[in-house]
């Protein structure tokens, strides 16, 4: 029901209020980090970088960004950051929840994001890899095969 309904960008919205709410409900759950500034800094610089990487790839082949209608792809992109993930704008997001938890340091609003790949894999990236093995199934098999789904 909702596989590729929600697009993944609201997900992310969704996860930050989420968090957010745990972090001023549940102050007992904080951590001290001393450094989770910086390191929330570098997870995001690395998260927007994939991103936006990412999305220059799919304008450069001249592909649909949305992922809540995967059948509209005309190309598999492969190349640049898809040869290194499968779902570079997944793992993006995903390091930007975590820089999130880390930044507020709160041991349930971390975990929470933890949770999000396995969200995402269920709900729109085995959709996804549906609809590319019936759209691209002579070049599917092989990058499957050749790049990893996260990392």
């Amino acid at each position: 029901m909702l596989k590729n309904k929600i697009p993944p960008v609201l997900v992310v919205a969704l996860y930050l209020a989420v968090m957010f709410g745990l972090t001023t409900g549940f102050p007992q759950l904080r951590f001290q980090l001393s450094y989770h500034i910086p390191l929330a800094s570098l997870l995001l610089i690395i998260a927007l970088l994939i991103i936006t990487m990412a999305v220059l790839a799919f304008r450069k082949a001249q592909t649909t960004v949305d992922p809540t209608q995967p059948e509209n792809a005309s190309k598999l992109v492969c190349g640049g950051i898809f040869s290194v993930t499968r779902n570079p704008m997944y793992l993006g997001m995903a390091l930007l929840l975590i820089a999130a938890g880390i930044y507020w340091q709160h041991i349930a609003a971390l975990f929470l994001a933890l949770s999000f790949p396995l969200y995402l894999t269920c709900f729109q990236i085995l959709p996804e890899e549906q609809a590319m093995a019936k759209l691209f199934p002579a070049q599917w098999p092989d990058y499957k095969k050749r790049v990893r789904r996260w990392i």
